[in-house]
Parts: structure tokens; sequence; C-alpha cells
């Protein structure tokens, strides 16, 4: 299982508030497996369904990383800030694909992202505006 936490009002975060998230064994409560560390407040985690050490999730600044608990608890990649969403990550999903690498993002900015995470670092594949702000 895991959880994360972030204000709702990103820009009220305050200073020193800790960015962790958290993954448990349900079997094990009393303590967390690992703690995921974060440039930014996590607003959403999922596992990924093919590769189970694999963990992605969006964060409050509009960011996508992706956390590998074999690897630390350190992200193993993020997208850069200019290429993410606006607004926080509201949801964050793994698509159901054979390799297992792709997912998609969805903001308060209006838009889903598509990424193929091994390529995480470089751009989204698609951008799809599901709210127009003009109308």
């Amino acid at each position: 299982m895991a959880v994360s936490y972030a204000i709702p009002r990103f820009q009220q975060t305050p200073d020193k508030m800790k960015t962790h998230s958290y993954v448990w064994d349900v079997n094990n409560p009393n303590s967390p497996e690992i703690s995921l560390e974060s440039p930014s407040p996590i607003t959403n985690l999922s596992f990924n369904h093919k590769l189970t050490d694999v963990i992605g999730g969006g964060c409050a600044n509009g960011i996508v990383g992706i956390w590998d608990f074999r690897k630390g608890k350190e992200p193993q990649a993020l997208t850069h800030v200019e290429k993410s969403h606006h607004d926080p990550v509201t949801h964050f999903q793994w698509q159901m694909t054979k390799t297992g690498f792709e997912c998609v993002s969805v903001s308060t900015d209006g838009y889903a992202h598509f990424w193929d995470t091994r390529k995480l670092k470089e751009d989204r594949v698609e951008s799809l505006q599901i709210t127009d702000f003009n109308s």
C-alpha cells in the first residue's frame, strides 16, 4: 500500500513541509517498507502492473516521477517542469500495455499527458486537452 499527502493549495504549502510518501507492507503495518523522496509533495501514486518494484506518481508542482524500490528512495526519473503540468497532478495511472512503461497523468490544468517512462526526461508522448477554458 502506498500513501501520499499534499496540501491542495500548493502555494500555501509550508516551507519546511516534508515531501516524503510511504509504502507499507500490509502484513507489517507498524512501519513503512520505504520512504519515497520527491522535490515536491506527491499528490498520488500508482503501482506498475508489470514491474512490481516500480511505482509512479504525480506531484503538487505538476511533475511526474518514477521510483524503483530496488534502487532506493530517490526517484529514478522525473519530468522536466517546463514539459509537465502547470497545476498539481490529480491522477496518475499506468497503461495496460505489453511493456508496462506507458502511463498517463491528469491535472487541473485541463490536460492529460501520456508518457513513456523510458524517455520521461525527454518529453511527453502526447497531450490531450480535456478542458476548453475559452468556451
